[in-house]
C-alpha cells in the first residue's frame, strides 16, 4: 500500500515540477525526438520493477530470513538484467553483448534454489 501511495505522490510532484518549470518542460518536449524502442524498454523496466517489489513483499512475509531473501532477490535481479540485456542486444542491437550468460544463469539458479530449500513448509 505504501509503495502505491508513494509512487502516486511522486507522479503528482513530478507533474507539478514539469508544469511550473520551463527547463523541465523543454526537456520533456525533447523526448519527442527519442525513438520509440528506448521508451518502451524504459516502461517495461519500470513495470518489472513494480512487479518485483510486489513479489518481494510476499517473499519477506513467507520467509524467516530476510538476508536470504535479499540475496535471492539480488541474484534474480542481476540475472533478469542480464536476460533483458541479451534480448535487447540480440533483437534491437541496444547495449553490449552479454558475456558468460550460462554462468550468470547458474549463479542466479543456485541462490534461488537455496531460498527454495530453506522455506519453512509448516
Amino acid at each position: 500500500q505504501f509503495v502505491v501511495i508513494s509512487n502516486l505522490s511522486a507522479v503528482a510532484v513530478l507533474a507539478a515540477a514539469f508544469l511550473f518549470d520551463s527547463d523541465l518542460r523543454r526537456h520533456a518536449t525533447a523526448l519527442n525526438r527519442v525513438a520509440l524502442a528506448p521508451k518502451l524498454v524504459s516502461a517495461a523496466a519500470e513495470c518489472t520493477n513494480y512487479l518485483s517489489m510486489l513479489l518481494l513483499s510476499f517473499a519477506y512475509d513467507l520467509h524467516y530470513s530476510s538476508g536470504l531473501v535479499t540475496a535471492a532477490r539480488t541474484g534474480l535481479n542481476q540475472f533478469t538484467n542480464v536476460f533483458l540485456a541479451a534480448i535487447l542486444y540480440n533483437t534491437l542491437k541496444l547495449g553490449r553483448p552479454v558475456l558468460h550468460f550460462n554462468r550468470k544463469l547458474a549463479s542466479a539458479s543456485l541462490v534461488s534454489l537455496g531460498l527454495l530449500l530453506s522455506l519453512d513448509s509448516s
